[in-house]
């Protein structure tokens, strides 16, 4: 439904905003892994606030989950992330450009000014990138997988997608069941592998014992 809306370029944009987003996911990741708490929260908070890649995700967060209505008080962090995502909006300084593209047509788009960092351009230059998104109804559509071991970003297919893989949906299935049915899933699952355990054995068996009556034959045939 979603790639029906959307042109080369948008595709170009929404990859670069994918890579993005999944390797601020990544370092978020790693954050979490460290040992010392006290540690991991004051480099998990220096992240936040001094990383482009944070504020990206941050940007794309505010515009997907925040609805009218919600930036205030019913929404406990709506006014924080608003306040937050708007005084970093305002640090960036872009300039119109027109280039021709690889289609060898008119192309605009927003540059920063000459001598900002990487990391800098990258933030500013994506966030009128996100914006479009956003009016054109496509942003929705950029999200996080919603497996706890997971959180990879991706661009679903369809409104219904929460789940970036078959495997990731299995596993918040499994999450959510019962005691009692993940035992009676795990006995399926020790019936199954069994029985898939004994046709191979049957299979070898077979082989090993074709394998032998035709060495029998070339041995009776040499005699």
């Amino acid at each position: 439904m979603y790639k029906s809306l959307y042109n080369k370029t948008d595709e170009r944009v929404i990859k670069e905003l994918l890579r993005l987003l999944n390797k601020a996911a990544s370092i978020e990741r790693g954050l979490r892994r460290i040992k010392d708490r006290d540690k991991g929260w004051r480099a998990y908070v220096a992240f936040l606030e001094t990383d482009p890649l944070a504020k990206v995700e941050m940007l794309v967060k505010v515009l997907n989950v925040l609805k009218p209505g919600l930036e205030r008080e019913t929404h406990p962090i709506g006014r924080v992330w608003l306040r937050e995502i708007n005084t970093e909006m305002k640090k960036c300084l872009l300039f119109p450009q027109i280039k021709i593209g690889d289609d060898r047509e008119w192309d605009v788009f927003w540059a920063t000014a000459p001598g900002a960092s990487q990391k800098v351009r990258t933030w500013s230059e994506m966030v009128p990138k996100i914006l479009d998104l956003h009016v054109r109804g496509l942003l929705s559509a950029v999200r996080e997988c919603k497996s706890i071991v997971c959180g990879e970003w991706f661009f679903a297919e369809h409104g219904k997608q929460r789940f970036h893989s078959d495997l990731c949906r299995s596993r918040a299935h499994y999450a959510n069941l019962s005691p009692k049915a993940k035992a009676h899933r795990r006995k399926l699952m020790r019936n199954k592998m069994r029985k898939i355990r004994a046709k191979k054995m049957a299979d070898y068996r077979a082989l090993e014992k074709e394998r032998s009556e035709r060495a029998l034959q070339r041995a009776n045939g040499r005699k």
